[in-house]
C-alpha cells in the first residue's frame, strides 16, 4: 500500500515538474512523515511554484533614489532623443522634456514637481539670442534655487563666459562623449560646477599674462629654457601640457606618482610657472611659438 502510493507521488512529481511545479511535503523525508492526526500521510502534501531560478536575497538592489531632470530643447528630434540616452546610460534620472522654459516654469509654478536641475540642450544656437536669455532670466526669478546646465554644439570660450556670467553651473560640449556628460550632471547635483577642459586652460592663461602685464619684474618664459629641462622632465612636461594627470604619467612612464609630483615641481620652478596648468599653458605657446622671448 505504502510502495503503491509512493509510486504515485514519483508519477505526480514528474508530472507536475513538466509543468513548472514542484511537489512539496511538510517533511523532507518519506520515513518522517506523521500525520498530527489520523489520516492518509498524502493529505500532507502541497503544490507550490518552482523556480527555475532561485532569488539570491544578497543580489536584491534597494530601490534607486532617481533625480528629476527638466531638459529644455525646442527640437522634437534631439529632445527626446537625448531624453532617452541619459534615461538608458543612468537609472538615477527621471527625465522631463518641455519644448522651451516658460512652458517648464509655467507648469511647475502650476504643479510643482521633483525637479533638482534644468538642462538646456542649444544646438547651434547662442546664450546671447534673446529667446535663451529672456528665459533664463524668467528662470532665475522664478526659481533662483534651481541649478541649471547647458549643452552645446559650441566650445568657444565667449560662449562658456556668457553661461557662467549667466550663472549656468555647468557648460557642456556636445563633442563630448555620453559619460562625461552623466558625470558632470552628478557633479553639478553635488554642489560643484563644469566647464570644458580647453576654456579652464584660456581662462588661466589668459589669468597668467595679466598678472605678467601687473607685475613687470616678473620674469617672462623664454623658450630656451626648455633647454634647461632633463629628457625625464621633458616627457613629463609633455604629458603635462596634454593635461594627463599625475597618475596617469605615473603609468605611461613607469614609475611612481611621486615622482612625477617631484618632476612637476622642478618644471614648475625651471619655467617659472604660478602652478601645473600655467607650465601646461607656456609649454603650448611655446610650442606654438607664440612665447614672448
Amino acid at each position: 500500500m505504502i510502495s503503491g502510493l509512493r509510486g504515485r507521488i514519483a508519477e505526480l512529481e514528474s508530472e507536475l515538474s513538466r509543468m513548472g511545479l514542484a511537489l512539496t511535503s511538510e517533511e523532507n523525508s518519506h520515513d518522517n512523515w506523521k500525520d498530527r492526526t489520523e489520516g492518509d500521510p498524502g493529505n500532507k502534501l502541497f503544490v507550490t511554484p518552482k523556480r527555475a531560478h532561485p532569488i539570491d536575497e544578497s543580489t536584491i538592489e534597494e530601490d534607486v533614489v532617481k533625480t528629476g531632470c527638466a531638459l529644455i530643447d525646442s527640437r522634437p528630434l534631439t529632445r527626446i532623443s537625448i531624453a532617452n540616452l541619459l534615461t538608458t546610460l543612468s537609472d538615477e534620472f527621471v527625465i522631463l522634456p518641455y519644448s522651451n522654459i516658460d512652458e517648464f516654469v509655467t507648469r511647475y509654478l502650476e504643479r510643482p514637481c521633483k525637479v533638482e536641475m534644468v538642462v538646456f540642450n542649444l544646438g547651434s544656437a547662442r546664450i546671447s539670442e534673446n529667446h535663451i536669455s529672456d528665459g533664463i532670466l524668467r528662470l532665475k526669478l522664478e526659481l533662483p534655487d534651481l541649478p541649471f546646465v547647458f549643452l552645446s554644439d559650441h566650445d568657444e570660450l565667449r560662449d562658456i563666459l556668457d553661461a557662467i556670467q549667466i550663472g549656468a553651473r555647468g557648460y557642456v560640449s556636445s563633442v563630448f562623449n555620453p559619460s562625461t556628460v552623466i558625470q558632470s550632471l552628478r557633479l553639478v547635483l553635488a554642489g560643484g560646477a563644469f566647464i570644458p577642459h580647453n576654456a579652464l586652460m584660456e581662462i588661466t592663461g589668459k589669468t597668467a599674462m595679466l598678472r605678467e602685464e601687473e607685475c613687470p619684474n616678473v620674469a617672462k618664459i623664454d623658450p630656451p629654457l626648455l633647454h634647461t629641462l632633463t629628457p625625464r622632465e621633458l616627457e613629463v612636461f609633455e604629458l603635462v601640457r596634454r593635461g594627463k594627470s599625475n597618475k596617469i604619467i605615473a603609468y605611461e612612464l613607469g614609475v611612481q606618482e611621486s615622482t612625477v609630483k617631484v618632476h612637476t615641481r622642478k618644471i614648475m620652478t625651471k619655467l617659472k610657472a604660478i602652478n601645473r596648468t600655467h607650465a601646461a599653458f607656456l609649454g603650448s605657446q611655446i610650442t606654438e611659438g607664440k612665447a614672448e622671448c
